[in-house]
């Protein structure tokens, strides 16, 4: 049984790489729910509809696979993919690679409308499409279609190539948790909370309580482990240095098509359709050379 306050507590407990309103949104729907025991299936058939559908589908056809990248992203099925109809890193993978290994596909399109998603999984994910990348004659296009940020742009950076339709927007390089102290509003409602735990740095970052400098320096180191993966792999995967992304590629915030292909984070401004027309013809994306997969593929290792 799904209920609401087990998506609130994933929400504070983990470290998220998402366009942050976008993730404010679930959780404003999952406050507006807090009073329920669980999602109704009805809430469940509503939002799956809304956001299309639970899980990646490979459309698949004259040698064009498209693997949909949508909705938050999530490691395996949860929670979120359930409800809101978000992809799972695990699932996009084997649909990239089912698609890689089929002898009638010449080219893998991400159709990707996504905010992003939880940080585990995604450099996982993304080393692997890495490591599909470039091999042989097949080439991965990502398609900004309209939405690709955060976790859903450490993951696409990974294609040969990335365009965005002329009204997408891309990028959100970062990651944030958020921690909520409730202490003062419990005190003066006359709620006293008392806490027993074993192990010095157990419950240093519960939410209801105000953080310590110690508490608050550990959740910013792992905040920056995260963003540092990330950063690392959207620069080697771009051909740029870490300190280029970190210093520009929007700085955190999404772009506009042009504004995207002016810092590199998309190579054109195209359609779907466009893409796949364009890969039915034989025109391929840029390659890339040995070097270049010798430096991606080490990455973890340096």
């Amino acid at each position: 049984m799904l209920t609401v306050h087990d998506g609130l507590r994933l929400l504070a407990s983990d470290v998220w790489a998402v366009d942050a309103p976008r993730l404010r949104a679930v959780e404003d729907f999952l406050r507006a729910r807090a009073g329920a025991i669980a999602f109704s299936v009805e809430d469940v058939q509503l939002f799956q509809a809304a956001a299309g559908g639970g899980g990646p589908r490979v459309r698949q056809g004259n040698g064009v696979a498209i693997v949909p990248v949508y909705g938050i992203l999530t490691q395996h099925q949860s929670l979120f993919s359930l409800v809101f109809g978000g992809s799972t890193y695990t699932g996009i993978v084997e649909a990239v690679r089912t698609a890689m290994a089929d002898e009638s596909v010449s080219t893998v399109v991400l159709d990707v409308d996504s905010g992003g998603g939880q940080v585990h999984g995604a450099e996982e994910a993304a080393v692997e499409l890495t490591a599909l990348r470039g091999k042989g004659t097949k080439r991965i296009t990502a398609v900004a279609n309209p939405f690709m940020a955060s976790a859903a742009y450490w993951v696409a950076s990974s294609a040969d190539e990335i365009v965005g339709t002329v009204s997408s927007e891309t990028g959100s390089i970062g990651v944030f948790m958020v921690h909520t102290d409730t202490s003062e509003a419990d005190a003066k409602d006359g709620i006293k909370r008392t806490i027993i735990s074993a192990g010095k740095h157990k419950v240093e970052n519960l939410d209801g309580f105000p953080l310590t400098d110690e508490a608050r320096a550990a959740l910013e180191a792992r905040a920056e482990y995260y963003y540092d993966l990330q950063v690392r792999r959207v620069a080697v995967n771009r051909g740029a240095t870490p300190a280029a992304v970190r210093a520009g590629y929007g700085e955190g915030r999404v772009l506009q098509a042009k504004a995207a292909k002016e810092a590199n984070l998309i190579d054109r401004i195209g359609t779907l359709d466009e893409v796949v027309a364009r890969a039915l013809s034989g025109r391929k994306p840029r390659g890339m050379s040995a070097a270049w997969r010798e430096r991606a593929l080490g990455l973890d290792a340096a």
